[in-house]
């Protein structure tokens, strides 16, 4: 099968809602098909003597369409960008309130849904609903290819089953995504290069796609907007986010051995699967922005104590207030060195929370912990497990 071609009319007032075609060949025939991202029809399919003679009659009929000023593209979300209304000063006008909820974000979302409505942009009606608090969920199941073209049948709009995308949307925009990417439906998942292109997600707010791997220098078109960001971090080079001006909370599920971004506002950083050792290079290249909370989530075979004490006596977490350590994979019991390590750091003294509850500690040493931490200021979380 060749790529897909869409025909469509750039100036249709209908925008995504005029009937489209596709075409493309299959072997020797050319197959063509109209309608819309929700629903697809078959008008032909023409058999003809050899597959380059069925490319041939594909070739003509984009030259004639293009003849009589029709557009042609091989890429749905192209098309879903042609056919969306944009307003570029709006969308930063809003990517910089810190509520879309506050006055200030529903009125900037009621300019922007009038300006959809005007320019016949579908999204404009959705936002329109959801200020005003009505159900929209019919409207999703009506017009969501509208938004995400052939991703629509992964994308949740109802709680009856987790689908490999699940959105939560506010005034007509995708506010947080989450791709759930499992062994079983890996084949199934988008890439998010192309998900962070559609113009619905340009405002996203929340992201997370930790089995995803983004490119090491990922375009992140909804950067001025991230607040919220979970991706598979794993790299043989720096990692390069590059400037995410509002980002606050960063999840790496794997880490590079460096990271490069601008990010002012991040406070809170976790990373899955990650050695002390590996934390502590990763620290050693962060950008400067003052952490205030920190999880970890080491690997079972993580029992260095001089790795660990290095971790918690790092420079970069000289404002941390909030610490937490857990254990990942087949648990064994701590080791008696890094438990004196714990009892020891000075920075575990002055935090207002300590949480170890994800390690596997005995009855005996849980006591030893709450001990060592019964005058400092905080709280301390810890769950012995069963001798």
């Amino acid at each position: 099968m060749s790529e897909v071609w869409y025909l469509f009319d750039p100036k249709h007032p209908r925008r995504a809602a005029q009937v489209l075609q596709r075409l493309w060949v299959e072997d020797s025939t050319l197959v063509i098909e109209q309608g819309t991202f929700a629903k697809w029809e078959p008008v032909e399919r023409q058999t003809l003597s050899s597959p380059r003679v069925a490319r041939s009659a594909l070739a003509a009929q984009l030259a004639d369409a293009r003849a009589h000023a029709m557009a042609s593209e091989t890429d749905e979300i192209v098309v879903i960008t042609r056919f969306s209304a944009r307003h570029v000063e709006l969308e930063a006008a809003m990517a910089a309130v810190a509520e879309l909820d506050s006055p200030d974000g529903r009125e900037l979302l009621q300019i922007y849904a009038d300006y959809l409505q005007s320019e016949g942009d579908p999204r404009g009606m959705l936002a329109s609903m959801q200020l005003r608090n009505l159900d929209a969920r019919e409207w999703l199941a009506e017009h969501l290819a509208w938004c995400f073209g052939g991703y629509a049948p992964l994308v949740q709009i109802k709680n009856k089953k987790k689908q490999v995308i699940s959105v939560r949307w506010f005034g007509g925009w995708v506010t947080e995504l989450w791709v759930h990417a499992t062994r079983n439906r890996r084949a199934e998942a988008p890439t998010l290069a192309s998900l962070l292109r559609l113009p619905a997600c340009a405002g996203l707010r929340r992201l997370s796609a930790p089995a995803l791997r983004l490119p090491e220098t990922p375009e992140l078109p909804c950067r001025a907007s991230l607040r919220w960001l979970a991706i598979d971090g794993s790299s043989r080079r720096p990692l390069a986010l590059g400037e995410l001006p509002r980002l606050e909370h960063l999840t790496l599920d794997r880490i590079p051995r460096a990271i490069d971004v601008v990010a002012p506002t991040l406070r809170s950083l976790e990373l899955l699967d990650a050695s002390s050792r590996s934390v502590v290079e990763l620290l050693d290249s962060y950008p400067g922005a003052p952490l205030e909370r920190l999880a970890c989530e080491l690997p079972a075979a993580d029992h260095s104590a001089s790795d660990l004490q290095a971790l918690l006596e790092h420079p970069a977490l000289g404002s941390l207030r909030e610490l937490s350590l857990s254990r990942k994979g087949e648990l064994r019991w701590m080791y008696e060195s890094c438990l004196r390590v714990l009892c020891e750091a000075p920075l575990l003294q002055r935090l207002e929370l300590r949480d170890f509850s994800g390690l596997l500690i005995r009855p005996e040493q849980r006591e030893r912990l709450l001990a060592a931490f019964a005058s400092a200021p905080g709280k301390t979380h810890v769950r012995a497990a069963r001798s």
